[in-house]
C-alpha cells in the first residue's frame, strides 16, 4: 500500500510492504514538476461536472493525449484512461496540475458509474372516486445498490415522472412531474430505497364509458 502527499515542490511516497511477520516501510521523495499552464490550455475551459474525453496533459505542459478516466487505484496511486487504441495506467505524478484537479473533482463519479445500481418500482394507491374523476395517488421507489466497499458521496437523484390526463372534450393531455432527491452518502455494499413525490394520476370518464383499464 502506498501513501502520497503532495507539498510545495515534491510528493512524498510511504509504501508498506508485508515480509512474512514482517511489515517494511519505506519513504520516497519525488521532486514536484509545477508549470503554469499555456493559454492555449486555459482557453479549453475544463469542465468538471462529468466524465467525459478531456485533453491530459504531462506535469510541464509539453505532451498530452485525449483520453476518458475509466478508473482509478488510490493505493497505487494510478488512474485508468480509455483512449481511442487502448486502455493506459498512468501514475498521478506524471499528470499536470489541472489534470489532478479534475481527477479529485470527479473520483467519486468514476466509483459511482462502474459501482452503483439503481432500480424503480412504481407504487400505486388506492383509486379514489369524485364524479366522473378517478384518482390514483402514484410515486416511484428509488433503490440504490453500492456494490463497492468504497462510500459513494453526494449523489442527486433527478426525476421526470411523465402522465396523461384525461380530458372530457378532447384526447389526453401529455404532462410531467419534476423532482430530485439527494443522498448524502451511500455506504459500501449498501442498499438503500428512497421515495419520489406522490403524483395524483386522474382519470375523466364520459356518461357510459368505463373508467377501468
Amino acid at each position: 500500500m502506498t501513501y502520497r502527499w503532495k507539498q510545495d515542490s515534491y510528493y512524498v511516497y510511504l509504501t508498506g510492504t508485508n515480509k512474512g511477520d514482517r511489515y517494511n516501510v519505506s519513504q520516497e521523495y519525488r521532486p514536484k514538476v509545477v508549470s503554469d499552464a499555456p493559454a492555449a490550455v486555459l482557453a479549453e475551459k475544463d469542465r468538471f461536472d462529468g466524465i467525459y474525453e478531456r485533453k491530459f496533459y504531462t506535469p510541464d505542459y509539453s505532451k498530452s493525449f485525449k483520453g476518458r478516466i475509466v478508473g482509478f487505484d488510490q493505493g497505487k496511486e494510478t488512474i485508468s484512461v480509455q483512449t481511442k487504441k487502448s486502455r493506459l495506467t498512468i501514475s498521478l505524478d506524471k499528470l499536470s496540475e489541472r489534470d489532478l484537479a479534475y481527477y479529485e473533482e470527479i473520483k467519486d463519479l468514476v466509483i459511482a458509474s462502474k459501482s452503483l445500481g439503481l432500480s424503480i418500482k412504481e407504487n400505486k394507491a388506492k383509486a379514489e372516486r369524485n364524479g366522473r374523476a378517478s384518482t390514483v395517488n402514484t410515486n416511484f421507489a428509488i433503490g440504490l445498490a453500492n456494490r463497492s466497499s468504497q462510500p459513494i458521496q453526494e449523489l442527486e437523484i433527478k426525476y421526470v415522472a411523465s402522465h396523461k390526463v384525461d380530458t372530457l372534450d378532447g384526447p389526453p393531455v401529455l404532462t410531467s412531474t419534476s423532482g430530485s432527491v439527494d443522498v448524502t452518502s451511500l455506504f459500501g455494499n449498501y442498499h438503500e430505497t428512497i421515495y419520489t413525490d406522490m403524483v395524483p394520476i386522474i382519470r375523466e370518464t364520459r356518461p357510459g364509458v368505463s373508467s377501468s383499464g
